[in-house]
């Protein structure tokens, strides 16, 4: 039951938690535009 609360951070975890949840969503956002930008378009 621990693991399946680790999976669900954004419903189970504390606000510290939820935080950094929302700076890798942040991360993962800005990784995901710099390969789109490295990619040519099409």
């Amino acid at each position: 039951e621990a693991a399946g609360l680790a999976f669900d951070p954004l419903v189970n975890a504390g606000p510290g938690l939820r935080q950094s949840a929302g700076a890798l969503d942040v991360v993962r956002a800005m990784s995901y535009r710099a390969s789109r930008a490295a990619r040519p378009a099409g």
